[in-house]
């Protein structure tokens, strides 16, 4: 949730220049969390507990009953400020992307695996959902690169991240999400050249192009790490790998440092 509204942030500074109000803050806040808790729950139906799993699905495993009223009760508050406060427009807009992620949910666990990587898919969704804003109230070729830059930083995370689980995914006999041996740091940089290159063109606001070179700057490091799948002796589930909260704490603290550089110059 941080990363998305540290995004968020960024988008709304760079294309509408205002912070994002606590209404869109919210929805995307609850959307963000819905998502993701429903993804896991999905996933804790057929968790085989005595094979090796992670620490976020036994999770979700453990607690799915307060996790679902949990889920329920923030799906309500979220629809009510939803419906009582955001714009028509940007109400419109966030449903169009609610509606793809229902798409994505059902494809992913009652269809068949998506044709696309999961990360992709993720990493394309997350976007549109911290630029739903500047969606909902301008729309230019500038949007259309700084979400589609975005929503490839989105992505390379997620492959990091699901690179790290993937031995936890066979096990369980879920698809994997992504090849292990697919490295991120050609791509990262090669972002980093699209992106300075928008930049300097007038394509792409700065604090939008900065947060986007330097996240991709870290994912780019995160490959320094040598892969090592990260097993609990003591237990048959596993932690997050220091390279996942490496490239989640990068991708949100890189966004935050420009929002918060922005926030010191309009003070």
């Amino acid at each position: 949730m941080l990363i998305a509204l540290a995004w968020q942030s960024v988008f709304c500074l760079g294309f509408i220049d205002r912070w994002p109000r606590w209404d869109e803050a919210f929805c995307l806040a609850a959307a963000v969390w819905l998502t993701y808790v429903a993804d896991r729950l999905l996933d804790a139906r057929r968790l085989d507990i005595t094979r090796p799993h992670s620490l976020r699905h036994r999770f979700h495993h453990d607690w799915a009953v307060m996790l679902t009223l949990a889920w329920m009760l923030v799906a309500l508050l979220g629809s009510i400020v939803a419906v009582s406060s955001l714009p028509q427009s940007m109400l419109r807009t966030g449903m169009l992307v609610g509606a793809s992620v229902l798409i994505y949910l059902a494809g992913v666990h009652f269809v068949m695996p998506p044709s696309l990587p999961k990360p992709v898919l993720v990493g394309c969704l997350f976007a549109l959902g911290v630029s739903v804003v500047v969606w909902s109230i301008h729309v230019t070729a500038s949007l259309v690169v700084g979400t589609s830059l975005a929503a490839t930083i989105f992505s390379i995370n997620c492959h990091l991240v699901a690179m790290g689980e993937s031995h936890l995914d066979e096990a369980q006999m879920f698809p994997v999400a992504t090849e292990v041996g697919w490295k991120t740091t050609g791509p990262c940089f090669g972002l980093c050249g699209v992106t300075l290159a928008s930049a300097m063109m007038g394509y792409l606001p700065w604090i939008v192009a900065l947060s986007i070179m330097a996240s991709a700057i870290c994912l780019a490091v995160a490959n320094l790490w040598h892969y090592e799948p990260n097993t609990n002796e003591n237990a048959s589930w596993s932690p997050p790998s220091r390279r996942a909260i490496w490239v989640d704490f990068t991708t949100g603290l890189m966004p935050a440092i420009a929002g918060g550089c922005t926030l010191i110059e309009i003070g």
